[in-house]
């Protein structure tokens, strides 16, 4: 009998991690990945401060911003010579997996990466990296080029008299990078901020700017919650020897949950035991003082409003990748209970006028809550299938495959049905601007037809109807409203559909240049500039521009707007999530003061005088 199996292949470093490099920091093509190359460095230098070595942090960006330097002042990566591997630790600690000082729980009580991969993946996927161990006078030095070593480790003469530490500088590969392969200031500020908020005492210094937080937790949860607090943000700091925790509680006049997850100073963003634990705890904690009210108050209800973060630093953390993006230690979930509903309830129980504040809060949730399922309900009873004929449905029943436009008004939904293709695009007309959900309440969210018609058509998470909502409207100053308003009501009521990659908006063309017998579409008046530089003086009455995406006939709004082809479609993607907040709080939220403020700042209001 023969055996068609063929023989095994056995990948070393590099190779086995520019073969898979998803395995081991993300998605390669949506900057995540990319990203990460900088976090497990910080990280590595964040469990120095951690462990009382280290007190700052510099980091440097190239001008292009494709190569970053991190340089902290810690005890160094070891440099001497591990005569049982036959290399030194240095090289060890950037060539070998699993190699690390990390597995000893004794070097690091609280570390991010215990694995032994982060700083080797950065390596493999670095296009070239320098590493430099700086004691005293002497500089150790080490450089790679995809993972393969191309000079040292070397001793060299600290010609700056930089203190000691480790210093990392790398740019990623752009043969594994190939979408996005540039660094982004906003998000290592956004990260920066994070650290620094959650390690009291630290200094990290980034383009002239040293992020510096005496108070952190307050700091912190004030900057990600920047609505109207209902009582003074609670903070608890605690350590039972097994599990240290730093938690920041703040409610609010709103009705979204907000929080972050933290683990060894490491982010989580899908949660895991933590998250799991704390909202256990509310529940536990905060329910019975509300067991004689009239009305039902339920989990979800304690945490409408409320912004919190919880960072945990624990000796073993294990997470579902090395991404970290959650936390799976099932053995500290019943210490990590205890932990914060003995300080909740002692808090509670010393602050009885900001409980009370609290309660109030709470309670209106409950009335909003049963008010909006009576409307819903009212809803559904009477008319949303009538109003749901509008949909122009497609063919494909695979929701990967199938796109749904959101068009404005009949007129361009009209051109759109005609122009499309049946098979995998369904088309639905909205009717003008839909209700501005960041400063409406719950039951008036709930009553909208208009809402529920678009939510039933799109279907909820995991099951979406469609893997490509494209938002299409005209290029004027409605369709912009209106597309900030349908942006708001994802951001806020279906938030995995923008975390799935799932929503896009539509670029149609403002104007139509006729050359020669040729047109030429132009997506805006600075494409417009440019192709009349570019061409010169252009011919009377050879310019159109177009008021809406009704004034395009069928087959321009295919051949412009709907074929895959030729379109010009941009992913809607949170690349800083406190920005985010910051952004639709000021200008979709009540408060009108910041919202004029940023009009009146706004460079493009410079040349206009204000009385």
């Amino acid at each position: 009998m023969t055996n068609n199996y063929q023989d095994l292949v056995k990948l070393n470093f590099p190779d086995n991690v520019r073969a898979r490099p998803g395995m081991y920091l993300g998605d390669t093509q949506d900057g995540s990945a990319l990203h990460h190359m900088i976090w497990e460095v910080l990280d590595n230098s964040v469990d120095e401060f951690l462990a009382g070595h280290c007190k700052n942090i510099w980091i440097e960006l190239s001008k292009d911003n494709t190569e970053i330097t991190l340089r902290d002042d810690g005890r160094g990566i070891p440099t001497t010579f591990n005569a049982k591997e036959n290399k030194s630790n240095l090289e060890l600690a950037l060539e070998d997996l699993h190699a690390g000082g990390k597995f000893n729980a004794d070097n690091y009580r609280k570390s991010g990466g215990l694995h032994g991969i982060g700083i080797k993946a950065v390596n493999a996927l670095s296009s070239h990296i320098m590493v430099r161990v700086y004691r005293g006078k002497e500089a150790h030095a080490i450089s790679y080029a995809a993972g393969l070593k191309v000079h040292g480790p070397t001793v060299e003469e600290n010609k700056f008299n930089k203190p000691q530490g480790t210093e990392f500088s790398f740019s990623p590969d752009t043969r594994i990078f190939t979408n996005i392969v540039t660094f982004n200031k906003d998000t290592i500020i956004e990260r920066i901020k994070q650290t620094a908020y959650l390690n009291s005492g630290l200094s990290i210094h980034f383009d002239g700017v040293t992020y510096f937080f005496e108070n952190g937790l307050v700091n912190f949860i004030n900057e990600i919650d920047k609505n109207t607090p209902v009582c003074n943000p609670i903070t608890v700091i605690d350590d039972d020897g097994q599990v240290e925790l730093k938690l920041a509680l703040k409610w609010n006049v709103t009705s979204k949950e907000n929080y972050q997850c933290f683990t060894n100073n490491t982010y989580q963003k899908d949660g895991g035991t933590h998250l799991t634990s704390l909202r256990y705890s509310l529940t536990k904690v905060l329910l019975p003082y509300f067991k004689d009210e009239k009305i039902e108050v339920i989990s979800d209800d304690l945490r409408e409003g409320l912004s919190y973060i919880i960072s945990i630093y624990i000796s073993d953390p294990k997470f579902s990748s090395q991404t970290k993006d959650k936390l799976v230690n099932s053995e500290i979930k019943g210490p990590l209970d205890t932990l914060i509903q003995e300080n909740l309830k002692e808090y509670f129980d010393k602050n009885q006028l900001q409980l009370s504040k609290i309660k109030d809060k709470i309670l209106l949730n409950a009335k909003a809550r049963e008010a909006a399922r009576k409307a819903k309900e009212n809803v559904t009873k009477n008319s949303t299938l009538v109003s749901i004929t509008k949909l122009a449905a497609c063919s494909e029943t695979n929701p990967s495959n199938c796109e749904l436009f959101l068009v404005e008004g009949d007129s361009a939904g009209g051109s759109a049905k005609m122009a499309r293709n049946r098979k995998f695009q369904a088309i639905l007309p909205l009717r003008g601007k839909i209700l501005n959900v960041e400063k409406s309440s719950a039951e008036k969210v709930a009553s909208s037809k208009e809402i529920n018609v678009l939510k039933q058509v799109i279907g909820s998470f995991p099951n979406y109807n469609y893997h490509k909502i494209i938002i299409l409207t005209d290029a004027d100053v409605d369709g912009s409203h209106i597309r900030t308003l349908l942006l708001t009501l994802f951001y806020r009521q279906m938030p995995d559909l923008i975390e799935q990659g799932y929503v896009y908006v539509g670029k149609p063309p403002l104007y139509k240049v006729t050359l020669k017998k040729k047109d030429h579409y132009l997506l805006n008046d600075a494409a417009l500039d440019r192709f009349m530089k570019e061409k010169g003086s252009l011919p009377k009455g050879s310019i159109q521009r177009y008021k809406g995406l009704g004034e395009m006939n069928p087959e321009q709004l295919w051949d412009t707007t709907l074929n895959p082809t030729s379109r010009t479609l941009e992913r809607v993607t949170i690349e800083n999530i406190l920005e985010a907040e910051d952004s639709f709080n000021m200008l979709m939220g009540s408060d009108v003061a910041p919202r004029k403020d940023f009009i009146i700042n706004s460079p493009s209001w410079k040349n206009l005088k204000f009385d």
